[in-house]
């Protein structure tokens, strides 16, 4: 089963009002001490620390994006961390053309909230992280 973000998240970025009640909506399903990591950005790792610097990680992230979302079609379990599998739809500021593509993430939980998020630019990368490399995905 997947989950489908049907929302453009570039929109969402830029609705203050809807962020506005997202955060303080969102705060207590996230640990005090959580991160965003982002591996693989050609400038090198990425840290985003706390719940308001979410808005920073998706500012960088969409940057180049007009339109942007995701769906979940497959998650795996880790124990305390599960790994997820994306399938990400775009369209670049300059062009007309849809973009499709794969990445994945770990996410963290700890004392029951979400303490960690590390997004990976390709599958392989996560699970290669995660001690999977051997796995198969598909």
């Amino acid at each position: 089963m997947a989950f489908v973000n049907e929302g453009d998240i570039v929109a969402l970025l830029h609705n203050e009002e809807r962020l506005g009640r997202l955060f303080p909506a969102a705060h207590p399903l996230f640990h005090e001490d959580f991160e965003t990591v982002v591996r693989g950005w050609p400038d090198g790792e990425r840290t985003y620390a706390g719940l308001l610097a979410q808005r920073n990680f998706w500012a960088d992230w969409l940057a180049p994006w007009a339109e942007y979302r995701q769906e979940v079609w497959k998650w795996i379990d880790l124990g305390d961390r599960v790994l997820l599998l994306f399938h990400d739809y775009g369209r670049r500021k300059d062009s007309p053309h849809e973009i499709r593509g794969e990445t994945a993430g770990i996410w963290t939980v700890r004392e029951g909230r979400l303490a960690r998020m590390e997004f990976f630019l390709t599958p392989a990368e996560a699970f290669k992280a995660a001690g999977l490399e051997d796995a198969e995905f598909r």
